[in-house]
Parts: C-alpha cells; structure tokens; sequence
C-alpha cells in the first residue's frame, strides 16, 4: 500500500498527519533516499504522483493530482464524504465544461483564473446548447489579448 499524506505543524509546532490518501497499488514508494526523478518515466505515467493545488475549507478538500500523463481535480465533501474526480480536460463530446485549477478559495467558491485562448478554445468543443444552457455566448467575443477571466465555482455539497 502506498500513501500520500498532507501533514500540518500543530500549535506545539509538532508535525502531524492531517490527510492520507491512498492510491493503493497506484501510489509511488518512495523509500528514505529515494527521489522521484529516479523513478522511470514510462512507470511514472502508471501511478498517482503530484498532489498539486491543495485548497481546504470546512465543507471541502480540493487538489489536482497526474494519473496515467492526464490531469485530474479531485473535491471531497467533508459533510458527506462524496468525492467528486474530475479530468481537467473533458471529453471531446462538448457537453462537460472544464473545471480549470483552483488558485483560491474565496466563501467556499472555487476560484479560477483563466487566459482567454484557453476559455475560447473550451468553447469550440462545446456544442452550441450547452454554451447557450451556461450563459457563455459572450465569452466567444473576447479578443485573446483580453486580461485572464475569473470563473467562480459554487459546489453543491
């Protein structure tokens, strides 16, 4: 079995355990004089590795981790201990929208920031009801040299 954990230094200024995920057989060992670089990549692409974007409120967890050379977002309610596993690129169907990399946590709203190429390039994926359904027709005018869309998400947890 091998765990990633999330440590904290508590009041004491004692380091403790906060969060252990386990990928079980997904996991990367790492051993007392191990580094990650060593590992091959070609077996690095087949486990859990990276935990990046760790944000935390008192509902939830969200972090991004690599799996199989594909990024995911994970979200985790606390109140109802549902995790949620997102790709950070959806399908080519045009009916999911991108939950992009959370940078902040702001009232318990996602907070993303996202260049404008990026968002016009999600919506020619998207099929036309969808980005009708989610209001998004006006972000197809913005010129690509516009400053970085804030996109807010609200979890239903």
């Amino acid at each position: 079995m091998y765990l990633d954990n999330i440590y904290q230094i508590e009041p004491n200024d004692s380091i403790s355990i906060r969060y252990t995920f386990d990928f079980g057989n997904y996991g990367i060992k790492i051993g007392k004089n191990d580094d990650r670089t060593t590992v091959p990549a070609d077996v690095r692409d087949d486990y859990v590795r990276d935990i990046s974007h760790f944000h935390e409120t008192d509902l939830f967890l969200v972090f991004g981790f690599n799996y199989k050379s594909r990024t995911y977002i994970l979200l985790y309610s606390k109140a109802t201990g549902q995790i949620f596993i997102k790709p950070y690129y959806p399908s080519a169907n045009g009916k999911e929208m991108r939950l992009y990399s959370i940078h902040a946590i702001y009232n318990d709203l996602l907070v993303a920031f996202v260049q404008v190429s990026w968002l016009k390039m999600d919506l020619e994926r998207m099929s036309p009801e969808n980005i009708k359904k989610w209001g998004l027709e006006k972000y197809k005018k913005l010129d690509d040299e516009d400053n970085p869309v804030l996109i807010l998400y609200k979890t239903k947890f």
